[in-house]
């Protein structure tokens, strides 16, 4: 069981190894995709909550009472989590396409994964 053991981690040594590269620069882009979509979503999302409440600022319990009393709150935190939920499925599917692909002995570089999901995504 030991050499079982044994072997499997230096099978998952060596293709690791093989896909650093990749498996870094792909979770990188999709950091950065996650960043350029929800950080403006997060903003306008405040701005419209302040405009809405006409005060100078919110409070936490001003923000839940959106989002579970208001049919506008029920879907962006619907929409919100589904665009979360999205983003990070094709990251996965992304790494596990490199991380297939090492398994084979093969390269997937990060322009071919992003493809790869991409393409899987429809």
């Amino acid at each position: 069981m030991l050499r079982d053991l044994r072997e499997v981690a230096d099978g998952a040594g060596r293709d690791f190894l093989l896909t650093w590269r990749s498996l870094t620069l792909t979770d990188l882009v999709y950091k950065l995709v996650a960043l350029a979509i929800l950080s403006p979503a997060t903003a306008l999302f405040v701005r419209f909550l302040m405009m809405r409440s006409h005060a100078a600022a919110l409070t936490d319990a001003d923000i839940l009472l959106f989002f579970v009393n208001t049919p506008r709150g029920l879907a962006a935190l619907f929409i919100g989590g589904a665009l979360l939920i999205t983003i990070s499925i094709l990251e996965v599917a992304c790494l596990m396409g490199i991380g297939f692909a090492g398994k084979e002995k093969a390269r997937l570089g990060m322009a071919r994964a992003l493809t790869f999901g991409a393409v899987k995504a429809q």
